[in-house]
């Protein structure tokens, strides 16, 4: 089921049943479908910053906050619903040309917190707004995103990083 943009209407026009059903019931019981699906709060904005850079070819390793892209929070994805799938955006930017911004969401619950879940790369050094393939997130699991550049002493910046359906 997806969201169909309800019509405007005229005065005196007659609203039929169908129309009724399609313009107002399906679009309510998609809603409700989403909040039962416990994925109401999306798209999550995870924050990052412009200001603030990365600098070395590997990510910092380790599931506790301060691994984490400078200025973002984890997301606790809650979804009851299995095989629903998301994307992440972001904006990237590298500090020469000819490095690489790479920006990754990982699963910081189960252990493998420098595992990328997926991946968005940029050669950008003005910015460039990348987004993700689609993945599909576990209930339950606390994500994260974490940045490096390519380079080990190239600064990288990745901000409004936002997670999203990909439905």
């Amino acid at each position: 089921m997806a969201w169909t943009a309800p019509t405007v209407r005229t005065t005196g026009e007659l609203i039929t049943a169908s129309i009724w059903n399609t313009d107002l019931v399906a679009d309510l019981l998609y809603l409700k479908a989403r909040t039962d699906a416990g994925t109401v709060g999306l798209p999550a904005c995870l924050g990052g910053s412009q200001s603030q850079s990365e600098v070395g070819i590997a990510v910092r390793s380790g599931a506790t906050l301060d691994k984490l892209l400078v200025e973002s929070r984890p997301y606790a994805w809650t979804s009851t619903v299995s095989g629903l799938t998301a994307k992440f955006s972001a904006v990237l930017k590298i500090e020469s040309a000819g490095a690489t911004a790479t920006l990754i969401i990982v699963n910081l619950t189960d252990g493998a917190p420098d595992t990328a879940v997926e991946t968005v790369t940029s050669t950008s050094t003005t910015g460039e707004l990348k987004t993700s393939a689609a993945f599909t997130p576990t209930s339950g699991k606390t994500y994260g995103v974490k940045l490096h550049s390519a380079h080990a002493s190239l600064q990288a910046w990745a901000w409004g990083v936002t997670l999203y359906h990909a439905d």
